[in-house]
């Protein structure tokens, strides 16, 4: 037997494998982006055509890898790996996007909205993993910000999810472990009448939510505790990198009127605004209330130990002594627009290989 054809013929069948495998998972990805285009809103009427034309505007990547055995899909906005630093406005989407569309579904409406959050807010861009500016939003208000984040997200996806029950079932079954289930958004939406109080009402109800559904030593950890543990993981191991490769950085804190347009912003990344319209409610511009006592399953110390012991190491000494985004960007001769645009202006390298969105050289919100 000719070896050289067995060889061959093996090598076609593996890249023909692999070719259908990834034409598959961009078929899944396809269709749930045809069903958020269709949606209605019983208020609003094409909000889902009105979505997707949102979304297009932030020009967010859209990649397909069939290696990411365990991801579904996750939003990367900057990397700081030598060599790939930059503004990566990716959502990837991995081999567990194959497995169940409602699933899918949901994850690409909340990934979307965080690119959507990221156009819309100049405060977004004061990220510890954004290897283009030294001027850096303090870890409290950073904190504060992934938390917004996470809450509006989460209340936009089970808006969205809410539109699709009728015609799927298991969407509604899919979402009892999210922090708003679409039984409870609908529940909302009946109670409230219309849908700018309901999104507020999810958005509160976010930050009751369990993060454990089983019973244990952690009924009292939510959602939001999961995000400040997250961050808090993700500034200290940067702030490591980027220290060491002799960076020194300018931390500033959110002043009354740069808390207030970070926080519109981002509940404004598409429709009603997740935290009011009109005006913020001022629950939604408080500080980040974290835990006292640690969660053993993440960390031996507290979150707050946690954020005490990165604030002592980064010189933070007095929260209120830090100077405010906004000023420190006009004595730098810089505006508001020319800070956001300059994460636009420098993508980062397309990546490939080995370059995956787990790494820690990034800023991931992986679902």
């Amino acid at each position: 037997m000719d070896q050289g054809k067995v060889k061959s013929s093996v090598r076609l069948e593996f890249e023909g494998y692999a070719a259908a495998h990834k034409e598959m998972l961009a078929k899944a990805v396809d269709i749930v982006g045809k069903w958020i285009t269709g949606l209605k809103d019983p208020e609003l009427g094409d909000v889902g055509e009105a979505f997707t034309e949102h979304f297009a505007e932030t020009e967010c990547r859209q990649e397909i890898d069939p290696r990411e055995t365990y991801l579904r899909a996750g939003y990367t906005s900057f990397r700081y790996k030598k060599g790939e630093e930059g503004f990566i406005n990716r959502i990837l989407y991995g081999m567990k996007a194959e497995s169940d569309l409602d699933a899918l579904f949901s994850a690409r409406v909340h990934e979307s909205t965080h690119a959507m959050q990221k156009k819309a807010s100049v405060a977004l861009h004061g990220s510890y993993a954004n290897p283009r500016t030294r001027i850096l939003i303090c870890p409290e208000d950073w904190i504060m910000l992934q938390e917004r984040c996470e809450q509006d997200a989460f209340t936009k996806q089970a808006w969205f999810c809410s539109l699709l029950a009728d015609d799927l079932k298991e969407i509604v079954s899919s979402s009892s472990g999210e922090p708003i289930s679409v039984p409870d958004f609908l529940a909302l939406r009946k109670k409230y009448g219309n849908l700018p109080e309901t999104l507020v009402g999810a958005a509160r109800a976010y930050m009751d939510k369990r993060f454990y559904t089983d019973d244990g030593d952690y009924d009292d950890y939510k959602f939001a505790n999961a995000v400040h543990d997250s961050v808090l993981s993700g500034y200290n191991f940067a702030m490591d990198v980027r220290r060491k490769r002799g960076e020194s950085f300018t931390f500033v804190r959110l002043g009354p009127k740069d808390r207030e347009a970070a926080v519109r912003a981002i509940g404004g990344s598409f429709g009603p605004n997740s935290f009011g319209e009109g005006r913020i409610l001022p629950e939604f511009l408080e500080g980040p209330h974290l835990r006292q006592t640690p969660n053993k399953l993440v960390d031996s110390k507290s979150a707050q130990t946690r954020l005490d012991e990165l604030n002592k190491k980064l010189g933070i000494t007095d929260y209120n002594a830090l100077p405010e985004l906004s000023d420190v960007l006009a004595e730098r001769g810089m505006t508001l627009e020319s800070f956001i645009a300059d994460s636009y202006e420098n993508p980062s390298p397309v990546l490939t290989g080995g370059s995956q969105p787990s790494s820690a050289l990034n800023e991931l919100t992986p679902r």
